[in-house]
This record gives C-alpha cells, structure tokens and sequence, in this order.
C-alpha cells in the first residue's frame, strides 16, 4: 500500500504542472426567432435603420441568419464581450452602450425601448441557447 502511494506521489510530481486553460472560443448566445405573420418587413425595417447600425458601430453587432427552411424566421448570434459572466448581468455595459446608441439614431432618449418593444410585439415565439465560438 505505502509503495502505491509513493509511487502515484512520484507521478504526480514528476508531470509537469501546466494551467489548464478554459475551453477556446468566445462566449455567444443563440437566438432563434419566429416572427408573427405580416410583421417581418417591419422588423426588417426596425434592424437595419437601427439595431445592426448601432450594434457595428459599437463592435458588437451578432450574425444574423436568415433562415430558409425550418420552424424558424431568424438565428441571431450574440457574442458575450464578457464571457458567460455576462450573464450574470440583469443590463451588460454593452447593451446600455447599444440602447444609447439607438435613442441618438431614432431621435431621442426612450425611444430604443419603443422600438424593442414594437420588436418584441412581433415575436410570436423564441429560443436561446448559450454556447462557444472559436471566432476570434
């Protein structure tokens, strides 16, 4: 017994002692989107007059797929600048930066929050998923 225990010592000594990175990659998360019928020229609309030019401006705008087939509208690929401590957030820096942003481009303070939720009025049902990219 004493000689298993030294030599699993010995082993364990003798591997070299290297830090185990965390899992590469950025931290994203996945939206996937169906909308109500006869509201997506609006969401249209509403994203690319004001969401993707203040998301890119910022540096943080998602992919955004459309999709072709499938019980889906719209994939959005977040990145979570943060990581997933992000989540751990109620309001991320980066989305107060975004809101500010969209208040400028639609004219004035509060009205990000009236698009969000003229947006969110035409979801008829979504899903989020939480995973890694190994986009850099």
């Amino acid at each position: 017994m004493f000689k298993a225990l030294i030599l699993s010592v010995a082993i364990c000594l003798s591997a070299p002692a290297i830090a185990q990175e965390k899992e590469a990659g950025k931290a994203v998360t996945i939206n996937y989107v169906k909308f109500k019928a006869g509201t997506i020229d609006r969401v249209s609309e509403i994203e690319s007059k004001y969401f993707d030019p203040a998301a890119e401006k910022l540096g943080i705008k998602p992919v955004i797929i459309r999709m072709a087939s499938g019980e889906w509208d719209r994939t959005y690929v977040f990145p979570l600048p943060g990581g997933m401590a992000s989540l751990d957030y109620k309001t991320t820096k980066e989305q107060v930066a975004w809101l500010a942003e969209v208040d400028s481009m639609a004219g004035g303070k509060g009205m990000a929050q009236k698009l969000l939720a003229e947006w969110n009025a035409a979801v008829d049902h979504q899903r989020s998923e939480f995973g890694f990219s190994n986009q850099k």
